[in-house]
């Protein structure tokens, strides 16, 4: 059986007029070789009408920016957004979201960690430090300039 499958999926269909909705950050994100098969698409966003009604402010409330999403050999770069299926430069164009994305191969090795100081994504990220100041092995962040994306500091 094909199932579809997303990396991330965002559904914000079913949010009530009396429902405070904000600060929803999807960032720093490694999304590569995504599931296919059955129409499997790398991002799923559904937003409702609560946007144009004010519950949710696009511009500052609802952020997907920094993220790299790569179909690599097997996976998909399509992105699921508002009911259609559209490419990754139509969902930029067209939701302003993923402005400082990349669309690259992150060049990670087999612990899904930067495989070299030349992977695109060292010092690519946003700071997240108002929450944490370390990445999944404990390595302070950042250790460069910047945040690199993914759960791991690179060397």
């Amino acid at each position: 059986m094909n199932i579809p499958a997303w990396a991330i999926m965002i559904d914000l269909l079913h949010i009530q007029s009396s429902d405070n909705v904000g600060d929803i950050r999807i960032v720093n994100n490694i999304i590569s070789n995504c599931f296919t098969s059955g129409g499997g698409q790398a991002v799923l966003i559904n937003l409702n009408d609560t946007q144009t009604e004010g519950f949710i402010n696009t511009d500052s409330d609802f952020i997907v920016d920094y993220n790299l999403i790569y179909a690599g050999d097997n996976g998909s770069s399509l992105i699921g957004y508002n009911g259609s299926v559209i490419s990754y430069a139509d969902w930029k164009s067209e939701s302003g979201c993923n402005k400082n994305g990349l669309r690259i191969d992150p060049l990670l090795d087999s612990g899904l960690r930067p495989a070299s100081a030349s992977s695109p994504v060292i010092d690519a990220g946003y700071s997240l430090s108002r929450f944490f100041n370390s990445d999944f092995n404990g390595t302070p962040r950042p250790r460069g300039s910047s945040w690199d994306i993914g759960a791991f500091e690179g060397p």
